[in-house]
C-alpha cells in the first residue's frame, strides 16, 4: 500500500519576520515604562518645611515626585552631584559650590531669607566675638557654615589661623558643644533654638548679614529643559501651598512641625527668624542681577574660589525665571 502524506508548507521568511516583530511589540508593551519623576532633596530646615506640608495635604497629587530627606546639606549636595536627585533645596552659596563643581543648575524658587535663623553659638566662657581666638569651632564646611564662618571671622577681625576649625555635620552640632569637644558651633534652626534652651550663648546671627543667607530651590538645567511642564506644575502647586500657609500660619502648625518636632511657641519663634517671600517678591529679588552678582563674588571669595570655575558663574546664567513668571 502506498501512503500519501499531505504536503505541508513550511512558514515563509515573511511569516517569521512578522512573528518576531509582533513578539517584540508585545514584550515592549508588557514592560513597565520608566516614569519621569521629580526627585527633590532637602535637609532639616524650617524654610523647607512647607514642601512637606504640601506633600501631606495632597498639593502634589498627580505630579510624580519623590522627596529625599537627608541629614545635612553635605548629603544633599553630594546626591545632586551624583545625579540621584534632580532638584535640591540649597543656600545660595551652596548653589555656587555646586556650579563650581561643573553641574549646570538653575535657581527656580526662593524659599526664604534667613534673618537670625543661622548663628554662631558658643559656650558660656565666650562672651564676645574676639573670645573665639584659639578656640575649637564646629562647622559643616561643605555647606553654608563655611560662608558664615568667613563672615564671623571678618567681624571678629580674625583669620582661620586664629582658630581651630572642626568639620562636623549639622546633626552633630548640639552633641559636639554639649559634651565640650567644641567651644562653639556655626549652626542653624532648629539647632540654634535647642542650644539656646540649654543655656549656650548666641553671639552672631544671619540678622547681622542682611539678605546674605538665602535658601533656594535649584533644578538640574537639563531636567528642566526636558520637562518644563512638569516643573511648572510642581511650582504652581507649591506656590499655592505657600500662599495658604502665609495667610493661615496657625492652621498649618501641625504639618510644619511634623519633622521639626518643636513646642508651638518655639516653632513660631523660629519662623520669626526667616522671611518667606511671595512669588512677586522672589521675582524682584532674582531680577536684581547686579546685586546677585555682587553676592556671588563675595561667596566665591569666602569659599576660596578665586581661580576660574569649571562652569559659568554669572547671576544671569544660574537663574531661570520662567516658572515663577507663570505663577498666578
Amino acid at each position: 500500500m502506498i501512503t500519501h502524506h499531505a504536503n505541508k508548507r513550511l512558514p515563509s521568511a515573511r511569516v517569521y519576520h512578522w512573528f518576531i516583530l509582533l513578539s517584540a511589540l508585545l514584550l515592549v508593551s508588557c514592560t513597565p515604562q520608566k516614569t519621569t519623576q521629580i526627585r527633590v532633596g532637602t535637609n532639616l530646615w524650617p524654610g523647607y518645611e512647607i514642601l512637606y506640608v504640601a506633600r501631606e495635604q495632597g498639593a502634589f497629587k498627580g505630579i510624580p515626585i519623590r522627596f529625599m530627606e537627608y541629614r545635612n546639606a553635605t548629603q544633599v549636595i553630594d546626591n545632586l552631584l551624583k545625579g540621584n536627585i534632580n532638584m535640591a533645596a540649597l543656600t545660595l552659596d551652596e548653589v555656587i559650590r555646586v556650579v563650581n563643581e561643573g553641574l549646570d543648575i538653575k535657581i527656580i524658587w526662593v524659599f526664604n531669607v534667613s534673618n537670625g535663623a543661622d548663628a554662631l553659638i558658643t559656650n558660656t566662657t565666650i562672651t564676645q566675638l574676639s573670645d573665639i581666638k584659639g578656640k575649637r569651632i564646629g562647622v559643616e564646611r561643605t555647606a553654608v557654615g563655611e560662608y558664615m564662618l568667613h563672615r564671623v571671622l571678618q567681624h571678629a577681625a580674625l583669620t582661620l589661623d586664629d582658630i581651630t576649625v572642626v568639620d562636623i555635620p549639622a546633626h552633630k552640632h548640639v552633641q559636639g558643644i554639649a559634651n565640650d569637644s567644641l567651644d562653639a558651633v556655626i549652626t542653624f534652626e532648629p539647632y540654634v533654638h535647642e542650644l539656646a534652651s540649654l543655656g549656650f550663648n548666641t553671639l552672631f546671627t544671619s540678622k547681622d548679614l542682611p539678605n546674605e543667607i538665602i535658601d533656594v530651590l535649584a533644578v538640574q538645567a537639563d531636567f528642566a529643559q526636558r520637562n518644563p511642564e512638569l516643573v511648572g506644575q510642581f511650582i504652581d502647586a507649591y506656590a499655592k501651598q505657600v500662599s495658604e500657609v502665609l495667610h493661615a500660619f496657625d492652621k498649618h502648625i501641625y504639618y510644619l512641625n511634623l519633622r521639626l518636632k518643636l513646642d508651638k511657641d518655639e516653632l513660631k519663634s523660629i519662623y520669626a527668624g526667616i522671611e518667606i517671600p511671595t512669588p512677586e517678591q522672589q521675582l524682584t529679588l532674582l531680577r536684581q542681577t547686579a546685586k546677585l552678582q555682587d553676592n556671588i563674588t563675595v561667596y566665591r571669595s569666602a569659599l576660596g574660589y578665586n581661580a576660574a570655575p569649571k562652569n559659568k558663574m554669572l547671576a544671569a546664567d544660574i537663574v531661570d525665571l520662567q516658572f515663577l513668571e507663570r505663577v498666578k
